[in-house]
């Protein structure tokens, strides 16, 4: 077995780095080659399922910002992928996962509450915020095993 000398909450560490890292992956794909694609979608569902109500969110029309996301994602990618190969070793390396995700929830509630209530925006806080809680919770339990 390739994971047998980590111990349980190790394994699920390194589980949630890989979902984590396919996630990132998929989300920086999909903004890099349909970067509208994603935050009207989105809309459509808040519009649809919640009644939201909130007008369509703006086209981006500046893809000086697209650019930054996909790499940005992609570099959460890559540090969960170096964090599950050894994660005795790498352990450090989803720090910055941790950081990026809460900091990006707190600007996407920022953006929520100061440039209008899309749907798009407190969906992404929710997830962020749930991504970087949920890693973490599972980083800290991983640490904890090994002491």
């Amino acid at each position: 077995m390739k994971n047998a000398g980590y111990t349980k909450q190790e394994r699920s560490f390194i589980a949630l780095m890989r979902v984590l890292a396919i996630a990132f992956l998929g989300t920086a794909t999909l903004f890099a080659v349909m970067p509208n694609y994603l935050p009207g979608y989105l809309t459509s569902v808040g519009n649809g399922l919640f009644n939201w109500g909130a007008p369509p969110f703006p086209q981006l029309s500046d893809h000086f910002w697209a650019v930054h996301s996909a790499v940005y994602m992609l570099l959460l990618s890559y540090l969960c992928m170096v964090a599950q190969h050894n994660i005795v070793r790498n352990i450090g390396y989803t720090r910055p996962v941790i950081i990026a995700t809460i900091l990006a929830s707190i600007g996407f509630c920022v953006c929520f509450f100061l440039c209008g209530e899309h749907f798009v925006y407190l969906v992404t806080a929710v997830l962020n915020g749930a991504a970087g809680i949920v890693t973490w919770r599972f980083y800290h339990r991983a640490q904890k095993s090994r002491t």
